[in-house]
């Protein structure tokens, strides 16, 4: 069976991404130490997205979706009466609804975590609750900077430090 193709139309029903492939392609082509993401091939930079792109949906978000009236398939774009602290732009400067850049930013970094770890092993970590690995000179571990979403995917701590300004916060507060 073919891979699933990239879909990144803002608001619409039958999106599948936040970023196009090239856009991926472009990102780690300016990032330094991203060599895992040009040796992969377009197969697996294409299923490293869309997971990616699954992961970060599965966080609760500030703001509104934007298309209340028909089905938005992913949590971007958002929307909001006022925006929190002047902090996140929701629009271009024609008032048309955008993809932050730092949503753009954590699904590419999620992608290069999932094709860094394998998709089926991040899952396998998180729920016996790993929170280091090491294999020979190399290691990976995990902190508070992680976020769990959902049913068990980890957010690597780069796509995280983009993620944290827009997750929502909500604590229970107990009073005695």
């Amino acid at each position: 069976m073919a891979v699933s193709t990239l879909v990144e139309t803002v608001a619409a029903e039958t999106a599948n991404t936040y970023v196009t492939l090239a856009e991926a392609n472009q990102y780690f082509e300016d990032r330094p130490g991203s060599t895992l993401w040009s040796s992969a091939t377009t197969d697996q930079k294409t299923q490293a997205l869309l997971a990616a792109c699954m992961d970060i949906d599965k966080l609760e978000f500030l703001y509104e979706i934007y298309d209340q009236s028909t089905p938005q398939a992913l949590q971007f774009p958002r929307t909001a009466s006022t925006i929190m602290n002047n902090r996140h732009q929701l629009t271009d400067s024609s008032g048309d609804p955008i993809i932050p850049t730092d949503i753009k930013r954590a699904q590419m970094e999620q992608a290069y975590h999932r094709l860094r770890l394998g998709s089926a092993e991040i899952e396998d970590m998180a729920a016996k609750g790993i929170v280091s690995k090491s294999i020979g000179d190399t290691s990976v571990s995990y902190s508070e900077s992680l976020i769990t979403a959902g049913a068990g995917a980890t957010i690597g701590s780069m796509a995280a430090s983009f993620l944290r300004s827009w997750i929502n916060r909500v604590r229970e507060v107990r009073r005695g």
